[in-house]
């Protein structure tokens, strides 16, 4: 078995909390895996990249707008214990108020104190 998807295997075994629909290897570029979670309500959203976020080392996180615009990617990348990179990805619905100058096909950071803050607000699950 390739021993990054091993290793992405067994970090699933030890987070068992951890979402992760889609597991996807590479074998060129910078990343080794891309992992896709389920989508949902940005609270839902944000509790499940923090999850990962937590488990992994030097982390950071991104907005960014497909071309059509009416949704938004948020990813969080960083490194495995094993030392694999990965990039955790889900979508949430575009949304001018929370996001007001991501324009399509526009990416902007995102700290994760606002993964954190739209974890718990209450608007947010609603959304």
């Amino acid at each position: 078995m390739n021993t990054v998807l091993a290793a992405v295997l067994d970090h699933l075994d030890v987070h068992p909390e951890l979402d992760a629909v889609t597991v996807t290897v590479h074998g060129y570029g910078d990343l080794d895996v891309v992992i896709q979670c389920d989508g949902g309500s940005v609270a839902w959203v944000a509790r499940v990249l923090l999850a990962w976020a937590a488990t992994l080392e030097g982390v950071s996180a991104i907005a960014w707008r497909p071309p059509h615009g009416e949704s938004v990617h948020l990813d969080v990348t960083g490194v495995l214990p094993s030392g694999a990179s990965v990039r955790v990805y889900t979508g949430v619905r575009f949304d001018p108020t929370r996001f007001p100058d991501l324009e399509p096909r526009g990416r902007q950071s995102l700290g994760l104190t606002v993964l954190r803050a739209w974890a718990v607000d209450e608007q947010a699950v609603a959304a």
